[in-house]
């Protein structure tokens, strides 16, 4: 019994685990994203 919730309770923390490092890259990853384009936009004046 004691094992069975403890297995339970290494795969439910495991699950969180990744499903948090995924939103992370996710969101580290939009944000890197919408930077490279906020400078390709100011370049982009700088021409003009």
């Amino acid at each position: 019994m004691l094992l069975s919730a403890l297995v339970a309770f290494l795969h439910f923390t495991t699950a969180l685990l990744v499903v948090s490092m995924i939103l992370f890259e996710a969101l580290t990853f939009t944000e890197s994203l919408t930077m490279s384009i906020a400078k390709r936009i100011q370049q982009a004046d700088m021409i003009y």
